[in-house]
């Protein structure tokens, strides 16, 4: 019986399970869209699809649906127990490994098929299941299963013939096993080309373009993550990043969503060598710098030396935030109200002490410089203000304690937009 012809009254409505054989289940596309439909109007308690040859997990040019690996049902259900499991992280590490060794040379003899890693964690039977699930449509009545023929009986079946590249990714030539990461970098960055031909090759490289955003914390977390919703940005590496980068911790993303990657890179300044070569190497299209300590060292300079597109403060502009007394002179300088203020050395003790008994406002001791948000002490009384000032001034806390405020405390509102 066709699955696009079939006679009405041979099932008997719900008593009656359909077993539909296929020589071969690559995208389950029509599966989902037509013959699993078209059987279930036959009223089936179950219908078991049963693939005569293995699960195709890996692009092959054979064939107009198999030279992308996104098409792919077998990848397209490892990706989803992957998510399902919070398993995100092995998708950033072979994605790392399938682009270094796509630097390798053919000649080199060897290429490793870093793919293959996607499927390790799941038994043939855990992703059938997961196949069964994604090609059942949403109106579907029966109970949906998936069969596929094991690797080791195809092999028992034909003896003679042995390649299995498509089921097992052991490709006999370095250049398959080289296509087939080329085929996940391509998936990975969101583009739509096939894996062969050179300029499917090359496609990955031109179509978006990877984004750097420094910096570790939960704010570079936070712009990383809307950076890799953009339909522009291939990648998002983060330098040096950290733990939650690239775990969705059970939230659903887009599969069309690009990958954020940690990356272990020297931001050294002043020339910031490590930085520019990398976004030379990459091709970045952007960098955004989030620590204020990065901005205040110079690196926005220095990537725009190079011509290389950064979001962030210059140097001298990064002053406001780098130099509290060079915010505070500024507000003054340009008739900005601003709670008072007066700045002294840490050699300006005496000066310092002098001037908390000369104000009639309870004060805040700050330091001017960059202090990762533990510049700030609030003195209950002048004696407290004034043991803050000397503990600052004697103990080595750092080049941002070489200047201190005074400030008027202010009891304002905080918010935060």
């Amino acid at each position: 019986m066709h699955a696009y012809d079939v006679h009405y009254g041979t099932v008997r409505r719900g008593q009656d399970a359909i077993v539909a054989l296929d020589d071969s289940i690559v995208r389950g596309n029509t599966l989902k869209n037509a013959i699993l439909r078209t059987l279930d109007k036959m009223g089936p308690t179950q219908i078991v699809v049963v693939s005569s040859c293995p699960q195709i997990r890996y692009p092959d040019v054979y064939g107009i649906d198999m030279a992308k690996l996104g098409d792919l049902a077998a990848f397209k259900a490892a990706i989803g127990l992957m998510k399902d499991r919070g398993m995100e992280h092995i998708l950033d590490e072979v994605y790392k490994m399938c682009r270094e060794e796509l630097k390798a040379p053919l000649k080199a003899g060897h290429i490793v098929n870093h793919v293959q890693r996607i499927y390790e964690p799941f038994t043939p039977e855990e992703i059938s299941l997961r196949i069964a699930k994604d090609v059942k449509p949403s109106d579907c009545k029966a109970e949906v299963h998936v069969l596929y023929q094991s690797v080791e009986d195809l092999h028992k079946a034909l003896p003679d013939h042995s390649g299995d590249w498509y089921f097992t990714g052991d490709y006999p030539t370095p250049g398959g096993a080289r296509v087939c990461c080329r085929a996940f970098a391509l998936w990975m960055e969101g583009s739509t080309q096939r894996c062969y031909g050179i300029h499917s090759a090359l496609s990955f490289l031109k179509a978006r373009r990877p984004a750097l955003v420094l910096g570790s914390g939960g704010r570079e977390h936070a712009l990383a993550w809307k950076l890799s919703k953009s339909a522009e940005v291939s990648v998002v590496f983060v330098a040096p990043g950290n733990g939650g980068i690239g775990n969705s911790y059970g939230q659903a993303e887009p599969f069309d969503a690009s990958p954020m990657v940690n990356v272990d890179l020297a931001i050294t300044g002043p020339d910031f060598t490590d930085v520019i070569s990398f976004c030379r190497q990459h091709d970045v299209g952007l960098v955004v710098v989030g620590p204020e300590q990065m901005l205040a060292d110079g690196v926005a300079d220095k990537l725009r030396e190079e011509d290389i597109p950064v979001f962030g403060p210059s140097k001298a502009a990064a002053q406001i935030e780098a130099s509290k007394s060079f915010a505070k002179d500024f507000m003054r300088r340009h008739k900005i109200p601003t709670a008072e203020y007066q700045t002294f050395t840490t050699g300006g003790l005496d000066a310092a002490l002098k001037y908390i008994d000369s104000v009639s406002f309870d004060v805040v001791v700050k330091a001017s410089g960059l202090a990762a948000g533990k510049g700030v002490i609030v003195p209950e009384s002048k004696e407290e203000a004034k043991q803050a000032v000397r503990d600052c001034t004697s103990a080595a806390l750092g080049i941002a304690w070489n200047y201190v405020e005074l400030l008027e405390l202010v009891m304002l509102c905080n918010v935060s937009m």
